[in-house]
């Protein structure tokens, strides 16, 4: 019993520390008073996207909340749409080889000031990233160092759109994994791959966000 009851104390001992291990490791955003809607609206190609745009500034502008935005899927969900560098071309730079994976992920301009994901360099999404504007996209600081070095990458025209700038890393897939690398979308300019999944909408709230989560819904039902 003694020699049963020391490799339970020894067992759950580890596990204090790597659930205290977890709990320190920085994830790359902010999430206090954050609360999350997943509005699973399919859509077509008739769809107009902007809607989405339109929600965040009417959630944005709630009495309480401090910033609003959409992503398709939520990080530490463990998915995301994946391309390769072999697709992912600087215009006059051949390929990186061998290839590696990048993560595809789509947003709308409020998403990260609402999880406190700074723009390392250059600008993040606005509202002027419309469809009939210039593709643009931005990539995360792994991607950036793995294909441009040192150098800033902002204004390179590339296969997937110019980037305009350059996003801190976050965690996507677990709190025990580097972040990969990754290219984030205007909603507006790429919607395709959100017709099935829908659009999560973040929300930062200045205080505890539980009064803040009927007036959201009231605003996305309007």
């Amino acid at each position: 019993e003694v020699a049963i009851a020391f490799v339970l104390v020894c067992g759950a001992s580890m596990l204090v520390r790597e659930l205290v291990r977890l709990r320190n490791t920085d994830s790359g955003m902010t999430t206090t008073n954050v609360v999350t809607f997943h509005i699973g609206h399919r859509m077509t190609p008739q769809t107009d996207v902007r809607q989405f745009y339109d929600i965040e500034s009417r959630v944005a502008g709630l009495p309480g909340v401090r910033s609003a935005g959409f992503i398709q899927m939520l990080p530490l969900q463990n998915w995301g749409w994946t391309s390769h560098s072999s697709d992912f071309v600087v215009r006059g730079r051949p390929p990186l080889t061998p290839a590696f994976p990048i993560q595809l992920r789509y947003v709308t301009p409020g998403y990260f000031e609402t999880l406190g994901i700074p723009i390392r360099l250059g600008r993040g999404i606005t509202p002027r990233d419309d469809p009939g504007a210039a593709r643009v996209i931005l990539i995360n600081e792994t991607l950036a160092r793995r294909y441009f070095g040192d150098d800033d990458p902002t204004g390179q025209v590339t296969t997937r759109g110019v980037i305009a700038g350059v996003v801190a890393d976050v965690r996507q897939e677990n709190l025990d994994r580097p972040s990969v690398p990754e290219i984030y979308y205007p909603v507006a300019q790429n919607w395709s791959q959100l017709s099935e999944l829908g659009m999560t909408l973040v929300v930062s709230t200045r205080n505890r966000p539980d009064g803040a989560i009927e007036p959201v819904r009231a605003a996305v039902r309007e």
